[in-house]
Parts: C-alpha cells; sequence; structure tokens
C-alpha cells in the first residue's frame, strides 16, 4: 500500500483546518442562499450563521497562524497569540487587516464605515452571543436581550437592499411580487417582530426584501475576505516555491490558492447558483 507523504504535522493540522473552513464557508453559503422568513426553513439561517461564523474564523486563524510561522522560521505562536482575539470577527480581521501593507495588499479595517461591519457585526454577535438567545430566554438568563437574530437579519437585508437597489426599482419590483398572489389579503397565522398579527402582504415585502439582498450580502462578504485570501495564496507559494524555498524538503504550507477556489465568487454567480456545497 501506498503511503502518502502530505508534510509535517504542522503541514498536516494547517491542512484540516482548511477542510473544515471550506466545508463551513460553502454549507453556510447555500444554506443561506436556500434560506427564506416565514415559511417554515427558519434552521436553514440559524445553519447558515452557524457555518459562517465558525468558517470565516477558522480562515481568519488559519491567516494569522501561518502568517506568523511563514515569518517567524515556521515556529508556531503560543495558545495567547489566539485565544486573545477570542471569537471576535472583527477583530481577528482587523488583526489580519494589519499585516496586509507587508504583502503589497491593503485591506481595509472593519470599522463603523466599512460598508461590511453590519454584517460582520451580526456574524460575530452570533457566534459569541445570540446563537445561545432562544435557551436563555427560556431560562430567564437576562433581563432585556437583543433583537432575535432573524429579526436582526431582516434589517440587516433591508440595510443591503437599499445601498445596492434603488427606492424605485425597490417600489417596481415590489408591486410585480405582490401581483403575483391577487388573493393575497387578511392576516397570516404568524406574527411578526412585535408580536402582532402579520398582514400576508408583509410577509410578502419580507420574503422579498430577504430574498432579493442575499447576492449581495454574500457577494460582500467574499470580496471583503479576498485581500486575505491572497495573502495566504501569495506566503504558501514563496514559502514552498519561491526563490529562498527548499524544494527537496517537506511541504511547509498548504497551496491556499487551491483550497479555497470560492474567492473566485462575484455577484453573479451569487443570483444564479443554487448549489454549492459539492461544487468545489
Amino acid at each position: 500500500m501506498m503511503n502518502l507523504l502530505y508534510g509535517n504535522s504542522d503541514f498536516n493540522d494547517l491542512l484540516q483546518e482548511c477542510y473544515l473552513t471550506q466545508s463551513s464557508m460553502l454549507s453556510g453559503i447555500e444554506f443561506l442562499t436556500k434560506a427564506n422568513i416565514y415559511d417554515n426553513k427558519d434552521g436553514l439561517f440559524y445553519s447558515a450563521f452557524f457555518n459562517l461564523s465558525i468558517g470565516i474564523e477558522r480562515f481568519l486563524k488559519i491567516a494569522l497562524v501561518s502568517e506568523y510561522m511563514y515569518t517567524n522560521n515556521f515556529q508556531k505562536p503560543d495558545a495567547k497569540f489566539l485565544e486573545k482575539k477570542g471569537h471576535n470577527l472583527i477583530k481577528l480581521f482587523n488583526s489580519c487587516a494589519e499585516i496586509g501593507s507587508k504583502y503589497d495588499i491593503p485591506i481595509a479595517p472593519l470599522d463603523i464605515e466599512h460598508k461590511a461591519y453590519g454584517l460582520f457585526n451580526f456574524l460575530s454577535s452570533y457566534a459569541n452571543k445570540t446563537r445561545y438567545q432562544n435557551l436563555n430566554k427560556l431560562t430567564n438568563k437576562y433581563q432585556e436581550y437583543d433583537n432575535h437574530p432573524i429579526h436582526s437579519w431582516a434589517e440587516l437585508s433591508e440595510d443591503y437592499l437599499r445601498v445596492y437597489i434603488n427606492s424605485e426599482k425597490i417600489e417596481t419590483e415590489l408591486l410585480k411580487h405582490y401581483n403575483k398572489y391577487p388573493n393575497a389579503t387578511g392576516y397570516t397565522h404568524y406574527l411578526d417582530f412585535s408580536g402582532q398579527p402579520l398582514m400576508l402582504l408583509d410577509l410578502l415585502m419580507y420574503q422579498y426584501i430577504v430574498q432579493r439582498s442575499k447576492p449581495y450580502i454574500l457577494n460582500d462578504l467574499i470580496q471583503t475576505l479576498k485581500p486575505i485570501y491572497q495573502i495566504l495564496d501569495k506566503i504558501s507559494i514563496n514559502c514552498n516555491n519561491g526563490s529562498n524555498a527548499d524544494l527537496n524538503s517537506l511541504v511547509k504550507l498548504p497551496y491556499y490558492g487551491e483550497l479555497f477556489p470560492f474567492f473566485y465568487a462575484n455577484l453573479q454567480m451569487f443570483k444564479r447558483t443554487k448549489k454549492w456545497i459539492n461544487r468545489y
């Protein structure tokens, strides 16, 4: 039986993290693509938020650890290197942004002015707190609670829609959407976010907002992370095949450019592609 040599144990640990990240990101994208509000598929939202928050966190930590090893003769950082950053996606992203200039890849920090700040703040909050909100409320853990995650997602979706699509077009598309359901009158058996009976027209409006905004949200997510992917691609090629690489030694870092091809996805792909998990 042939023994496959992938590299040293650090290489294998990094490679397995890449597989976890790739699977989490693609699953999150597909679940979010399929999810819709008020159609008894809320579980897809939770799965999407869970997978995307995990995938982003692990991707950013791969970048920080790999860059540390690359610039420190492949010595590993100590446990506090990642522990002090926790699960805060904005802090992790900004730590990665700080190293971009070393590789001639400028990365704008995620601050309140960044167009993707709301998205990353939502996913970071979900990773740290709101993913437990249903259980916390059932056990009276707090006196007050943030908005429900799906409520927050609906608000984020509307924000994106108004940034990328002008108001006149939104109104025109909504009218066309309503016309598909000529008998859509009265109330549904759902409650709105304030606990009042939800009108059928409002349900259709929420579904339009959430569905229409998804490609823009996903594209923003990928384009925001793409420069960090480019850093990983550059350092893995340099250390394995660069002018100072020892071509007779074990491979030091996985070829990140080949492991995360979804960073080449664009807005048009997010508009038309429904299946992502087995795409790459």
